[in-house]
C-alpha cells in the first residue's frame, strides 16, 4: 500500500512542476525569448527533479531544470517574490492551469476564456518554507487580490476541523483530466494541509491524505502536505489504523472495502495467499468460511487454517469433488479413482455409482450401495444378462461353465447364449446298435461327431455308421469300431489316402509330406507308368511320384519337380542332356534341327573339342552345335568339313592356309605363298603379297632389285616383307614423294610404300567407293594437278547384287553419332550420302556397343548390304571426323587402286558381339 501511496506523490509532485510554463504557445516573452511550449504529459514519476518555470520578470536563480533556455533576467535574491508578470501574451491560450517555480514559491495560475478580460483569473501560491496556501483573484482592473476559498465539504479529524479544496488541475496520460484535491486546515497564517490519515465517509469509502513525511527527500515535499489520493490509487490490498487498532482492507477503485468476500493475493514470489473479508471489511486471520468456495471463478476446498486443500477428495452432498495440486476444483477426475483408500467410480458431476455394475476397459466392476468397489465373481446378472465375471474383472468368452449342475454357454460378448442341465455322457448300446448320448441329454444323429479325439458318424436314427460312408461327392471310411480313417488305409489289399482332419478319400494327385501320389477314381492308389493328358508320370512301387533320373527297365528317363516325363533338350546345372519322344536317354552323335551334336555316354552333351577315332570335332560351347567352316576356338581361327572334321595341313578358300594343329595360319610362308598378320594371301601385289623373287643389290647409296631371270627391275613394284617397294626407270629404289600411275605416292628412308598419309596430308578430302573391289579410297587434292593423292584405303561392303550401291557422284549431308536404319536396326558414325544411302558402321540390333552379329560383321569386305555402305566402327568415325557437309563420294567400279585394299579382323560365333576396333 505504501509502495502504491509513494509512486501517487511521485506522479502527482512531477506533474505539478510541468504543467506549462508562463506563457502561451508561441507567444514571445517580454524579454524577446521564445516562449516554451506547454507541458501535456507527465515526466518520469520517479524523478526526484523540481522543474522551473521562467515567467520571464527576471532572475529567479532557482533549482532544477530551465523551462526551453528561457532567459533570466534582474537581480532578485532567492526567496524573494518575482515582480508582477506581463500576462497580456497569455490571452491566446485559455482554459488552463500554469506554473511559475521559484525556489521558496509554486504559483499556479489559471486561464479561462472570460468576455473582455485578457490574462489569468485566479492563482494558487504555495509557500514551500511554511506549507501555507494562498489562493488570489483578478480583479476587473487586472489586479489580483487574496481571496477565500470555499471548501466543497468539511469533517473533523483527529480533532482538527478540515475543508477539502479543489486546486489545480493537469492532464494525465493515464488518469485523464485531474484536480489536485486538498484537505486544508485554517490556520492564523491562512490554509495549510492537513493530512497523514484515512478517512472514511458518510458511504463507508476509504480516503486517504498524504503527509509531507509521504515525499519526504522530494524539495517540494510541502505540496505532498494534505493531497487527497484517488481511489484508483488505493485499489487492492490496504492496512489502515483507526482507534482500535490496525486492520487490512481490500478496497476498490472508490475506496469502498471489499465484505464477505475472498480474494487471492499474489506475491513478489508468486506465492499466492488466500484472504477473506468480513462483513466489515476487515480482512479476517480465523473463523473464515471452510469447506467449498468459490472464489475469483474457480472452487476451492478451504480448510480450518484458512488454506486451500490441494490433490484431495471431497465430499459434499452425496458427491465427490476433486482439488488438484493448485487446489482448484477440477472434472477431469472421473471413472475409477480410489478415494480414502477404496476404489469409487465418479461421474463428470462428481456423483458415483451405487449398487451398479460398471464395464470399462473390457473388464466388470462392481460398487455396492455404499459406492464402494466390492469383489462380486463367478454367474452375475448384469443389465438383465448373465455374465460369468473372473477375479480380475474380466468375463468369460467363447466357452462354457457349468454352475450347481447347469452348462452356461457365453458368447463373444460374455452374455450368456444358452444353457441346459448336466446329463451323464456317453455311448449306449441296444438290439440295433450304438449311439453316444451327450451332456445335455440328446445324442448326435445325421452328422459327425467328436468322441475323446475320434470321428463318428451318426445316421439319421443317431445310430453309429462302419464301413465306407459316402456323403454327398466324398467318400469316407469308418473301421469296425466306428471311428472315421485317416492316412493311409489298405481294404481289400488296395491302399487308399483318406485325408487327415477331414477324413475325405483321396483322388487324383494329392501330397502326403513331401511325395506326390496319384489315385484313380476309385481312390485306389496307382504304381508303374501313368498318362494324364499328354504327360507321362512314373509312380514306383510304394506309389511315390518319380522325379529327376529315373532308371526303369535299363533305360534312364527324367523326370521334373512336377513328375512329368521330358523330351528333348534338358539342361541340368549347366549340362545339357537329350530325350528322345519315348523319354528315353540319348548318347553318341545325335541329329536336330539341322544341327549335329554329340552326347557322352552319361548322356551329357559335349561342348569344346571333341576327338573320336583320331578326328577332331568341334561343338560350339553353350549349345553343343557342330561347328562347320570358319570358327575362332580362343584366340584362333580354325576350319572344319562339312561332316564336323577339323581341316589339318590345307588351303581353305584360296586364301587361307590351315596347319597341322588345325589352326590357321599368319604372318608366315606356305610354300612360298605369304600370308599377312590376317592369314589372308591375295594375289598380285601388296602387304598381303608373297616376296618377289630376286636379291636386293646396292651401289653406293642406291639400291637395286635384281629379279631371278637375271634383269632389273624397273618402273614396277617388288614385295618385299609385307611392303611394297617401287623401281624407277632406272632401276632405283625410290624413296619420298613421287607420281605413280598417276598418283602421288609417299615411300619412307627405307623405301617401303606408305598406305596411309592422313597424318601427313590433310583435308579436305574426297571419297571414292569401289563396288567391284568393296574398297574406299580418300583422296586429297595436290594443287592445281587435282585430286592425286592417295591418303589411305578402307575396305568396306557395298550392297549386294539385288540391293546395288547406286553409282555416281555425291555429296555428304548429315552425319550422326547414331542412326536408326532398315530392320529397324542401328548405325554408329553415320555419313548420310544420297536418300536412303548411309556410310556407317556394320548395323547393329541396338543402341549398343554389344550389338553385332558374328555373320553380317564377318561379311566386311564383300557385298553384303542393302544399298548402304558399310565399314567398322574405327574407319566410320575416322570419315565423321575428317569428312563433313558437302563432301564429295564418287560410286562406280572398275578403279585402279593406288594402295592395297585392308584386311578385316573376324568374330567368333554368336551374337550381342562388339566391333573389335571400337574404342570409343
Amino acid at each position: 500500500m505504501k509502495k502504491r501511496r509513494m509512486k501517487l506523490l511521485a506522479l502527482m509532485l512531477t506533474a505539478a512542476v510541468t504543467f506549462t510554463s508562463v506563457l502561451p504557445v508561441g507567444a514571445t516573452a517580454t524579454n524577446g525569448s521564445e516562449a516554451p511550449q506547454q507541458v501535456t504529459e507527465l515526466t518520469d514519476p520517479l524523478d526526484e527533479g523540481g522543474g522551473v518555470t521562467d515567467n520571464g520578470q527576471g532572475n529567479t536563480d532557482v533549482s532544477g531544470d530551465v523551462q526551453n533556455g528561457i532567459d533570466q533576467t534582474g537581480d532578485e535574491q532567492p526567496g524573494d517574490l518575482p515582480a508582477e508578470p506581463n500576462h497580456d501574451a497569455e490571452t491566446a491560450q485559455d482554459d488552463h492551469w500554469t506554473l511559475e517555480q521559484a525556489e521558496n514559491k509554486m504559483i499556479f495560475r489559471y486561464y479561462e476564456s472570460v468576455d473582455g478580460f485578457a490574462g489569468y483569473q485566479k492563482k494558487w501560491e504555495l509557500d514551500k518554507q511554511s506549507g501555507i496556501w494562498t489562493y488570489f483573484e483578478v480583479q476587473e482592473d487586472g489586479t489580483e487580490a487574496a481571496a477565500t476559498p470555499k471548501p466543497y465539504d468539511e469533517f473533523d479529524v483527529n480533532g482538527t476541523h478540515v475543508g477539502l479544496y479543489e486546486t489545480v488541475g493537469y492532464l494525465d496520460e493515464d488518469l485523464g483530466a485531474v484536480t489536485l484535491v486538498y484537505a486544508f486546515a485554517s490556520t492564523e497564517e491562512g490554509l495549510k494541509g492537513y493530512g497523514g490519515y484515512w478517512y472514511q465517509n458518510e458511504n463507508g469509502c476509504f480516503t486517504y491524505y498524504t503527509t509531507e513525511a509521504d515525499a519526504e527527500g522530494d524539495p517540494d515535499a510541502k505540496m505532498a502536505e494534505g493531497l487527497q489520493v484517488p481511489g484508483s490509487f488505493l485499489e487492492g490490498l490496504n492496512t489502515i489504523k483507526d482507534e482500535d487498532g490496525e486492520y487490512t482492507f481490500w478496497l476498490d477503485a472508490e475506496g469502498r472495502p471489499l465484505t464477505n468476500a475472498w480474494k487471492i493475493v499474489v506475491g513478489e514470489d508468486e506465492n499466492k495467499t488466500f484472504c477473506y473479508f468480513g462483513e466489515d471489511g476487515k480482512m479476517l486471520t480465523e473463523g473464515m468460511p471452510t469447506g467449498l468456495q468459490t472464489i475469483e471463478g474457480s472452487n476451492y476446498w478451504i480448510g480450518e487454517d484458512g488454506k486451500p486443500e490441494t490433490a484431495v477428495w471431497k465430499k459434499l452432498d452425496g458427491k465427490y469433488y476433486y482439488f488438484d495440486v493448485n487446489g482448484v476444483q477440477t472434472q477431469d477426475k472421473t471413472g475409477l479413482q480410489k478415494i480414502d483408500g477404496s476404489n469409487y467410480w465418479v461421474n463428470k458431476d462428481g456423483s458415483y455409482a451405487k449398487s451398479k455394475w460398471i464395464i470399462s476397459g473390457g473388464k466388470y466392476y462392481y460398487f455396492g450401495a455404499n459406492g464402494k468397489q466390492t469383489s462380486k465373481t463367478g454367474l452375475q446378472t448384469i443389465n438383465g444378462k448373465k455374465y460369468y465375471v473372473n477375479k480380475n474383472g474380466t468375463v468369460r468368452k467363447n466357452t462354457s461353465v457349468i454352475v450347481k449342475g447347469v452348462r452356461y454357454f457365453f458368447g463373444k460378448d460374455g452374455k450368456c447364449t444358452k444353457s441346459y442341465k448336466v446329463y451323464p455322457e456317453g455311448w449306449k448300446q441296444n438290439a440295433t446298435g450304438w449311439w453316444y448320448q451327450k451332456e445335455d441329454g440328446s445324442w448326435p444323429a445325421n452328422c459327425w461327431y467328436k468322441v475323446n479325439g475320434q470321428k463318428y458318424y451318426f445316421d439319421a436314427n443317431g445310430y453309429m455308421r462302419t464301413g465306407w460312408l459316402a456323403l454327398g461327392n466324398k467318400w469316407y471310411y469308418l473301421t469296425d469300431s466306428g471311428a472315421m480313417a485317416q492316412g493311409w488305409v489298405m481294404i481289400n489289399k488296395t491302399w487308399y489316402y483318406l485325408t487327415p482332419g477331414s477324413g475325405v478319400m483321396k483322388t487324383g494327385w494329392y501330397k502326403v509330406g513331401n511325395t506326390w501320389y496319384y489315385s484313380n477314381g476309385s481312390g485306389a492308389m496307382q504304381t508303374g507308368w501313368l498318362l494324364l493328358g499328354n504327360t507321362w508320370y512314373y509312380l514306383t512301387g510304394s506309389g511315390a511320384m518319380a522325379q529327376g533320373w529315373t532308371l526303369v527297365n535299363g533305360t534312364w528317363y527324367y523326370l521334373n519337380g512336377s513328375g512329368a516325363m521330358q523330351t528333348g533338350w534338358l539342361n541340368l546345372k549347366g549340362t545339357w542332356y537329350y530325350l528322345n519322344g519315348s523319354g528315353a536317354m540319348q548318347t553318341g552323335w545325335l541329329m536336330t534341327g539341322g544341327t549335329w551334336y554329340y552326347l557322352n555316354g552319361n548322356g551329357a552333351m559335349a561342348q569344346g573339342w571333341l576327338c573320336l577315332g583320331g578326328t577332331w570335332y568341334y561343338l560350339t560351347p553353350g549349345n553343343g552345335g557342330m561347328k562347320t567352316g570358319w570358327y575362332m576356338a580362343g584366340k584362333e581361327w580354325y576350319y572344319s568339313y562339312g561332316n564336323g572334321a577339323m581341316a589339318r595341313n590345307a588351303w581353305i578358300d584360296t586364301y587361307y592356309y590351315v596347319g597341322s594343329s588345325g589352326a590357321m595360319l599368319k604372318d608366315t610362308t606356305i610354300g612360298g605363298y605369304y600370308v599377312d598378320k590376317n592369314g589372308r594371301w591375295i594375289p598380285g601385289y601388296g602387304t598381303v603379297n608373297v616376296n618377289t623373287i630376286g636379291n636386293w643389290e646396292k651401289t653406293g647409296s642406291t639400291y637395286y632389285f635384281k629379279k631371278s631371270n637375271g634383269t632389273y627391275a624397273k618402273n614396277e613394284y617388288v614385295a618385299w616383307n609385307g611392303n611394297w617397294y617401287y623401281l624407277d626407270g632406272n632401276g632405283a629404289m625410290l624413296t619420298g614423294w613421287h607420281y605413280i600411275r598417276g598418283y602421288k605416292m609417299y615411300f619412307t628412308a627405307s623405301g617401303a610404300l606408305q598406305q596411309d598419309v592422313s597424318g601427313m596430308v590433310g583435308g579436305p578430302y574426297r571419297l571414292r567407293v569401289n563396288r567391284t573391289k568393296c574398297q574406299i579410297t580418300v583422296l586429297a587434292k595436290d594443287g592445281s594437278n587435282g585430286w592425286t593423292i592417295p591418303v589411305k584405303s578402307i575396305t568396306c561392303s557395298v550392297g549386294n547384287p539385288i540391293t546395288l550401291t547406286p553409282a555416281g557422284t555425291f555429296y555428304i549431308g548429315d552425319q550422326d553419332r547414331w542412326h536408326i536404319l532398315m530392320g529397324p536396326s542401328w548405325g554408329q558414325w553415320t555419313s548420310h550420302v544420297v536418300n536412303g544411302i548411309f556410310i556407317h558402321s556394320v548395323a547393329g540390333s541396338s543402341q549398343s556397343q554389344y550389338n553385332l552379329a558374328a555373320g553380317d560383321y564377318n561379311m566386311l569386305g564383300q557385298p553384303a548390304s542393302h544399298g548402304c555402305i558399310r565399314v567398322c566402327v574405327r574407319d566410320a568415325k575416322w570419315i565423321y571426323d575428317n569428312t563433313g557437309r558437302g563432301t564429295m563420294v564418287t560410286i562406280g567400279d572398275g578403279y585402279y587402286e593406288p594402295f592395297d585394299k585392308p584386311a578385316t579382323i573376324k568374330l567368333p560365333y554368336g551374337v550381342n558381339l562388339k566391333d573389335p576396333t571400337d574404342i570409343w
